[in-house]
C-alpha cells in the first residue's frame, strides 16, 4: 500500500511538470518573431540557448523519469488517466499567464474530464 501511495505523487510530479513543460514552450514560441523557413536552423540553434527551451526540457525529462517511476507500482490504465488533470490545469495556467480565454465549452468540457476520472476511480 505504501508502495501505491508514493506511485501516485511520482504520477502527480508527471502531471505537474508536463504543465511546466506546456508553460514554458508556450512562452518561448511567444518570444519568436516570425519565423521563415530559410532561418530555421538559426531559429533552432538559438532554441537550446533559450532559458525557457532550457526549463521545458528539464520538465519534460523529471515527467519522464517521474513517469516511469510511478508506472512500476501502479497498472498503466489506472495511471494514464490521472494524465487527463493536465487539461484542466494547463487551461487554467493559459488564462493566468497567457491571458487565454476560458469559455463555456472549455468549462463543460473540463468538467466532463473531471466527471470522467471520478467513474475512473470509484
Amino acid at each position: 500500500m505504501q508502495q501505491l501511495s508514493y506511485s501516485y505523487v511520482f504520477v502527480l510530479i508527471t502531471v505537474f511538470s508536463t504543465v511546466i513543460t506546456q508553460l514554458s514552450f508556450k512562452k518561448l514560441a511567444n518570444s519568436f518573431q516570425h519565423v521563415e523557413i530559410n532561418s530555421l536552423i538559426n531559429c533552432a540553434f538559438s532554441l537550446f540557448f533559450n532559458h525557457y527551451f532550457l526549463i521545458g526540457v528539464t520538465f519534460s525529462f523529471l515527467s519522464i523519469v517521474s513517469w516511469i517511476i510511478a508506472l512500476k507500482n501502479i497498472s498503466l490504465s489506472q495511471a494514464y488517466p490521472c494524465m487527463s488533470l493536465t487539461f484542466p490545469l494547463v487551461l487554467l495556467v493559459a488564462s493566468l499567464f497567457f491571458g487565454e480565454e476560458i469559455s463555456i465549452a472549455k468549462c463543460i468540457g473540463t468538467i466532463f474530464i473531471v466527471i470522467g476520472l471520478i467513474f475512473i476511480f470509484k
